[in-house]
């Protein structure tokens, strides 16, 4: 990972201050914002996924803007292949509370710890991965 950073002339301090800022974000969604237990209306979603989706974009433009238009397409690509799949999982979740019969003011703490045990499983596997890259290559 560091050859492509200093590829990229994405400079340390900047991948510290993203990830200090992402979790900076996501603590404050979960914890500030979505600390109660309550049904999420249809406008409620909507405007979350839209400050979201506005964040990413604000972050493509800073991409775009300091490192130019290759790493910006990257970046939005993977946007659009996220999403895209996020609805498929929007469907299953939907299916698996139905057939489960969980009440809807407890699905949002599901989703809250299924989320936040996804990251986790990412973060070991990304980090096992980029180990293995730099073993074998």
């Amino acid at each position: 990972m560091d050859c492509w950073i200093r590829e990229n002339n994405v400079p340390d301090w900047a991948w510290l201050v993203f990830n200090l800022g992402l979790l900076f974000v996501l603590a404050f969604d979960l914890g500030a914002f979505n600390r109660k237990a309550h049904v999420v209306s249809q406008r409620e979603a909507l405007t979350w996924s839209a400050v979201w989706i506005c964040l990413a974009m604000m972050f493509c433009g800073g991409l775009l803007w300091w490192t130019g238009c290759e790493l910006a397409v990257q970046f939005l690509t993977a946007c659009l292949i996220e999403k895209s799949l996020s609805v498929g999982n929007v469907f299953v979740f939907a299916v698996r509370f139905t057939s489960l019969g969980l009440p809807k003011q407890n699905e949002h703490q599901v989703l809250f710890w299924g989320d936040l045990g996804a990251l986790m499983m990412r973060a070991v596997v990304i980090f096992a991965g980029v180990a293995l890259l730099a073993k074998f290559t």
